[in-house]
């Protein structure tokens, strides 16, 4: 008679949990929305909106985004604001990516432990700052996150399979860096053959049609309004592919490769899962240390405990390396990370559930802490010692080789702890031997409590830094955005021309007040005759033909533009320059 009840309040229940985190989600970013275009991406966005959507001239920058720019024109027809729709967008999809978060953290670890992790997923300062403005990479998150969701429940549900693979087909379509989950559907598509066999052909037929299905919803559309056709589309994201991508990937370190590669892999690899996602700098306080310190601690935990026939474990690795793909295919930037942050805070919540709930024989308990203790130690002195990765960065600086033997200490000290649980483990199962400090009642329960009680307080120090973040931005307009202000302001568009650079240029083509020259890119004498034929010459300190400009031209400073903000990482500083003919005067 209690059965139905009980099932019927666990529901009730979920729900509860559910409601809160969203409603906690969209009070914490509908406010803090960015007030400005907070850099050249979100100008290409912008003007996609504004203009039309043509990949070829920029609207937005290839490969198009095309699922993100539609469902903006779908948004645009009730809020009638370019800057402001594509903001409320992130900050709509990027409040709902907590609930596939927390259904498969829920799934895991249980709903009460997941609550307390989707609270941090909320609180996590660089998630939070770029749900708050006019990019792709927060939505690409939520799909991406719900197609996740999906593929874990898809292992040992047909019909969860079915809607992954369609959904899985849309997140390449919002951004098409998603491509990465393929490699995670066909590990589902593995134990789909496993578990269903005799129809596990029939069945992954259908979840390829369905994938099939979602990129054609977006792809064929994309191909012909973004482009003259799919000869021109190849065409133009192999120029940009070219251009952008391809020279800074792995392939252009510089020598010795393999140590550079290595290094690489670990610089990057630490700044987008712990020191931006968390601290959104690379800076080496002890503050720093502090905030990384619980994740690093709890990763590399789950590192020591990982077991591959546990298809959760499995699952959620795969998810992580898969952001090696960003690490090895393109430089360094702080939002590159975002899709695999749930991969990762999932992990280390895994570690911290083991050291908490799971080991119940007391000195395998106290070895696996102290073992990943140490090696959290010396890779903090890794992160400590290291040089910050930069904006940008290809080719890692120099570094001690003390750092890199700290690096190898700590690998080995997580590889020890590996090697002796598993032994530990085979002596207790022989000798029956073994000092359970915890039982199944309460002194379990308070293990979970006091759990619980230390998530919910990692939520404050994050919580407060991410309201400092998203504060800026939505306060203060970025520095590229104050220099066209300031030009559209003083300066007449009809006698002016702006030597454009690859960070300003989609900026002032969605200004509206002033119709600005844009030249100088591929040719420095458009902008020498644009001088002599009396007009005012502008460019900024990221101008390619500066140097040359200044040697010949009278070149002078006009402001100079600074901003603290995450979503600024691109541009944090720049700085006006004017040349006039003096016989303007």
């Amino acid at each position: 008679m209690w059965s139905p009840i009980n099932s019927l309040a666990g529901l009730f229940k979920g729900h509860i949990s559910v409601c809160i985190l969203l409603i906690i989600a969209l009070v914490t970013r509908l406010p803090f929305l960015s007030i400005s275009l907070d850099e050249v991406d979100s100008g290409n966005f912008y003007n996609a909106l504004k203009y039309g959507y043509d990949i070829a001239n920029f609207r937005p920058h290839a490969p198009g985004y095309p699922l993100y720019v539609f469902l903006g024109w779908l948004l645009n027809y009730l809020v009638r604001d370019y800057l402001i729709c594509l903001t409320l967008l992130s900050a709509i999809l990027g409040s709902f990516s907590v609930l596939p978060f927390h259904l498969i953290l829920k799934q895991i670890v249980g709903y009460k432990v997941a609550f307390c992790g989707s609270l941090l997923f909320l609180a996590n300062p660089l998630y939070w700052a770029f749900s708050e403005t006019a990019l792709a990479d927060v939505p690409a998150v939520f799909l991406g996150t719900l197609s996740v969701w999906l593929m874990h429940k898809g292992m040992t549900d047909r019909n969860y399979y079915m809607a992954a693979c369609f959904v899985t087909g849309l997140a390449i379509g919002i951004r098409q860096a998603n491509i990465t989950l393929m490699l995670l559907l066909v590990l589902v598509g593995v134990y789909v053959y496993l578990d269903l066999k005799r129809t596990a052909v029939k069945q992954i037929g259908l979840g390829t049609a369905s994938f099939v299905l979602g990129i054609a919803l977006w792809f064929i559309p994309a191909v012909l309004i973004g482009t003259a056709g799919v000869y021109e589309y190849v065409e133009v994201i192999s120029r940009q592919w070219s251009s952008v991508v391809s020279v800074s990937d792995a392939s252009n370190l510089e020598s010795p490769w393999i140590l550079n590669l290595l290094y690489r892999i670990e610089r990057f690899f630490l700044a987008y899962h712990l020191l931006y996602s968390w601290t959104g700098s690379d800076s080496k306080s002890a503050v720093t240390i502090l905030l990384i310190a619980p994740w690093l601690f709890g990763f590399l935990t789950f590192l020591s405990t990982f077991r591959v026939k546990d298809r959760s474990h499995l699952f959620i690795m795969v998810w992580i390396l898969l952001s090696l793909y960003p690490i090895l295919s393109i430089h360094f930037l702080p939002r590159y990370g975002l899709p695999y942050l749930p991969a990762f805070m999932i992990a280390s919540i895994l570690g911290f559930q083991h050291v908490f709930l799971h080991e119940r024989d007391f000195r395998r308990g106290l070895e696996v802490g102290g073992f990943c203790i140490l090696a959290t130690v010396l890779m903090l002195y890794v992160i400590k010692h290291q040089p910050p990765v930069d904006t940008f960065e290809v080719t890692p600086p120099l570094t001690n080789l003390y750092v890199c033997l700290l690096l190898l200490l700590s690998v080995v000290t997580v590889v020890i702890c590996r090697w002796r649980r598993r032994t530990r483990h085979v002596d207790i199962i022989k000798t029956g031997e073994g000092v359970a400090w915890c039982s199944l009642t309460s002194p379990n329960i308070f293990r979970l409590r006091l759990f619980l009680i230390v998530l919910f307080m990692m939520v404050l120090p994050y919580g407060i830094l991410g309201i400092g973040h998203v504060s800026v931005a939505h306060n203060t307009s970025s520095p590229s955005q104050k220099l066209v202000s300031l030009v559209e302001t003083n300066y007449n568009g009809k006698v002016v021309t702006f030597c454009w650079d690859n960070q300003t240029h989609s900026l002032f083509e969605a200004s509206d007040s002033s119709m600005i020259r844009l030249l100088g890119q591929n040719e420095s004498q458009d902008l020498y005759e644009s001088y002599q034929a009396g007009g005012t010459l502008l460019m900024s300190d990221r101008c390619q033909w500066l140097e040359d400009l200044n040697e010949h031209l009278n070149v002078t400073e006009v402001a100079s533009f600074k901003g603290k903000s995450l979503l600024w990482d691109k541009v944090p500083a720049i700085t006006l320059y004017e040349a006039k003919d003096p016989q303007s005067y």
